[in-house]
């Protein structure tokens, strides 16, 4: 099963994600692995592409229609996490993809104010 998910929630797709795994990623997404699945933070493997500045597994996420302004539990975007890590060229591709750069966390912090944490 593509979409089992391990102790913290996260699935196969998520740790490619996080690792930067393409073409992993791309294997997974090409068996039907969810791309908007949620891990027990409610984070989903674009954000964990965003959080380590992943652009090409971000991008195969982006292709199967992975939605650029999911949610955490806590109110961050993907956009926010790349944002906060100092990934510009993550950032770009977001915004190229139309991710909401108004949208505030629960803290009411937005993108630009992740950056500036940074």
């Amino acid at each position: 099963d593509a979409d089992e998910a391990d102790q913290m929630g996260r699935t196969l797709l998520m740790h490619a994600a996080r690792e930067g795994n393409a073409a992993v990623a791309a294997r997974l997404l090409s068996c039907d692995a969810m791309a908007d699945a949620t891990d027990g933070d409610g984070m989903t493997p674009l954000m964990h592409a965003a959080t380590f500045g992943h652009v090409p597994v971000a991008k195969a996420l982006l292709k199967h229609d992975a939605d650029v302004d999911d949610t955490a539990d806590d109110g961050r975007t993907a956009l926010m996490h790349a944002a906060g890590a100092g990934h510009v060229d993550m950032v770009r591709l977001l915004v190229q993809k139309d991710a909401d750069v108004h949208e505030t966390d629960e803290a009411g912090l937005n993108a630009l104010m992740h950056a500036a944490q940074a």
